[in-house]
């Protein structure tokens, strides 16, 4: 079991790394996005909510985080924005794993939950068939 106060150290050990670095590479969608994740281990939805935003408008068609960006949405219960966001990324790859994460946070806002643990569930089968090709290859070779 992880002991939550190192996941809370490990955030904030990350943001003070990611808070040195040279404006042009913190700028990027791949930073802004781990700074993103770290605000949301920490509880800070707000600030998770900015960064998550600010790498949307860095790189558009990104997926990095996107599923931790929904589930803050989902927090904050900005239904309009969550909406938004998922049919972007279905938009940009119908099968990634952040798609069906942002439309199950969608679908669970709407107090839909069926719906909702179906495309959680598709990301379970599609996790699973990814470890099952990996596992597959590793035996033949």
């Amino acid at each position: 079991m992880t002991d939550p106060n190192a996941i809370l150290k490990n955030a904030m050990g990350a943001l003070d790394v990611f808070q040195q670095l040279p404006l042009k590479h913190y700028n990027t969608a791949w930073v802004l996005s781990q700074v993103g994740k770290a605000h949301f281990e920490l509880v800070d939805y707000i600030e998770a909510e900015r960064a998550f935003s600010n790498a949307r408008l860095a790189s558009p068609y990104s997926l990095e985080g996107m599923d931790v960006y929904s589930t803050v949405l989902y927090h904050l219960k900005e239904d309009m924005r969550l909406s938004n966001l998922a049919q972007e990324l279905i938009s940009t790859d119908r099968l990634a794993l952040q798609s069906w994460c942002a439309m199950g946070n969608c679908y669970n806002m709407q107090k839909d939950h069926e719906t909702a643990l179906k495309n959680f569930q598709c990301i379970k089968k599609q996790i699973f068939l990814r470890v099952w090709r990996i596992m597959m290859v590793l035996w033949l070779f």
